[in-house]
């Protein structure tokens, strides 16, 4: 198998399907706000509401290059209709690396009927930034995007084929009562 999907949503371990390698979440783990890489903690949107606040749902879903990984989408979760995403990232464990010359495109996006967002914008592996590269990287431009129904969670590679990289996606998000025609 050349990745291994694997879901979470909020701290439910159903649906889990990792490799020994990847290290399982408990849930002390799961309800602690992202960090840097020095591990320094970013600022959870669980913060907005304090005091009090409870950890929001969560897709946490991985991509792991086993064997070389040729061009296509690879699903790893859906994100519920009706709900407002709050924020979004992706924490490369291994960087990506391709069997030429890391011109290989990699996007993070949401596909669901009459819907298609972008979560992270294809981009080349050895693009300006180094968006492929090991570290945690934070999603621009999605805070507030409403998902009118219920959408896959997708990456998506194009071009030379993928021999190395790990990466875990993170989707926070509301789920909301679906539009109500008055």
């Amino acid at each position: 198998m050349p990745y291994y999907p694997g879901t979470r949503v909020g701290g439910d371990p159903q649906g889990v399907n990792q490799p020994e390698s990847v290290k399982e979440i408990t849930n002390a783990e799961w309800n602690r706000p992202i960090a840097d890489e020095e591990g320094n903690p970013l600022a959870s949107p669980a913060d907005a509401f304090a005091p009090g606040a409870r950890p929001q749902p969560v897709l946490l879903a991985s991509f792991i290059v086993g064997d070389p990984v040729e061009a296509g989408v690879f699903p790893l979760g859906t994100i519920p209709g009706a709900s407002i995403i709050l924020a979004a990232g992706y924490d490369v464990q291994e960087t990506f690396v391709d069997d030429d010359d890391d011109s290989a495109t990699i996007g993070i996006s949401l596909e669901g009927e009459e819907f298609s967002e972008d979560i992270i914008t294809a981009v080349a592996i050895d693009s300006e930034g180094d968006p492929w590269d090991q570290g945690v990287h934070q999603a621009d431009d999605v805070a507030g995007l409403k998902v009118p129904v219920d959408a896959e969670l997708t990456i998506t590679t194009d071009g030379n084929d993928l021999e190395a990289g790990s990466l875990t996606v993170w989707v926070i998000y509301i789920p909301t009562l679906p539009d109500v025609e008055v």
